[in-house]
């Protein structure tokens, strides 16, 4: 099948085209992805993905798109079928569904399904756009069992809506930790210029407000003075990586290592595979697969803005989950798992255990790939 994929945002989402690509590659189709501005440095054509850069209307740093060149595109090369986001300020993923209709063309959401953030609920005007368009379309992906069960709430039909679980391409991290030259922990730890006797918690993710990296940092700040050989190592670019830098050299915090943005997929692997912990205060995503796939356990607050992969996260279990904005808290939570490496295992196994199990790429794939080829069949 041809498909087009439209998302504003499509340039720099990593995770997205490996989930594409694997969808293609295992069912053989071809996909377009349609965005807007310019493609990242760690994003290219494969075989079955190619990307189409088109131009809004808006400017680019605004949330408001349409790219018309995308409508005039869809209508001289009719896919097979066309999947969006849902993103209510894209004027182009609505007008494309319009579009859809007119010329015979499955129309298939892949979204949230809710506003998962939970800032402002949606207004009754905004709620009803939303579900207006959602019913229009041949079928919806939601990114996880409770956008699910909230259109199954709103009367939706069980055959239109499917559950395809937000996550990485989990099969190739977990072939890249079989590496050899990625199996000795020593070995590693030399490569990286790290002691072998280091406890390393690990932060990875977009430095943005929503992160909370700073109640990392002052958390970290009582987990040193209680295991001196401890690390807190931060991979990530964006709009608080300055103030860290400036926070790290006037506090002279030799043990909080900043590495930026890392696009090296075997860098990355290595660093994860000697880490002892994972953590994010705030806002929680996708990174959770990546280090339940390396069997970290996961420490974050209970941030009101988490996506829907905290789904993922048993408190207790594979991980925890502490009161929002309690640095205290936060802290002992790291020095406990740090300090009992029996409980850390039995967390780390069980946060194994959940990305093999129920973040397995091949579930998403199956799922998304019923949506697209029978959606045609789906009515409410």
């Amino acid at each position: 099948m041809n498909i087009f994929f439209i998302s504003k945002d499509a340039n720099w989402q990593k995770y997205r085209l490996e989930i594409l690509d694997k969808l293609a590659k295992t069912n053989n189709h071809n996909i377009k992805i349609l965005t807007t501005g310019d493609i990242s440095q760690y994003l290219s054509d494969s075989k079955n993905i190619k990307y189409r850069t088109f131009r809004s209307i808006f400017p680019q740093k605004w949330r408001t798109s349409f790219m018309p060149g995308i409508i005039i595109y869809i209508l001289r090369n009719k896919p097979d079928a066309i999947l969006a986001l849902n993103n209510v300020k894209n004027i182009t993923e609505y007008v494309s569904l319009i579009l859809s209709k007119i010329i015979n063309v499955k129309f298939i959401w892949w979204t949230h399904a809710f506003d998962h953030q939970e800032k402002i609920f949606y207004t009754e005007i905004k709620r009803a756009y939303v579900l207006f368009f959602f019913h229009l379309a041949d079928a919806i992906i939601t990114f996880s069992p409770r956008g699910t069960e909230y259109l199954l709430n709103k009367n939706f039909s069980p055959l239109k809506v499917l559950t395809a679980p937000n996550t990485l391409d989990t099969s190739k991290i977990f072939k890249l930790r079989e590496l050899d030259d990625v199996q000795n922990y020593h070995k590693i730890c030399k490569n990286l210029g790290v002691n072998p006797e280091d406890r390393t918690i690990l932060f990875s993710g977009r430095l943005l407000k929503r992160k909370r990296i700073f109640d990392g940092v002052e958390a970290f700040k009582i987990v040193e003075k209680k295991i001196t050989n401890s690390k807190f190592v931060i991979i990530g670019g964006g709009e608080e990586l300055e103030a860290l830098k400036k926070i790290k050299q006037e506090g002279n915090f030799k043990n909080i290592i900043l590495l930026g943005e890392v696009y090296d997929d075997l860098v990355l692997n290595r660093w994860f595979s000697i880490a002892k912990l994972f953590l994010i205060p705030g806002c929680l995503g996708l990174s959770i697969v990546h280090a339940f796939c390396y069997a970290l356990p996961v420490i974050t607050e209970k941030a009101p803005c988490h996506g829907p992969e905290i789904q993922y996260l048993k408190d207790g279990i594979n991980g925890y989950m502490v009161e929002e904005n309690n640095i205290q808290q936060l802290a002992d939570r790291i020095i406990e798992l740090l300090n009992d490496e029996t409980k850390r295992t039995n967390f780390a196994n069980n946060a194994f255990n959940t990305a093999k199990n129920e973040a397995n790429i091949e579930n998403t794939i199956k799922n998304m790939n019923l949506a697209i080829t029978h959606s045609k069949n789906h009515q409410d």
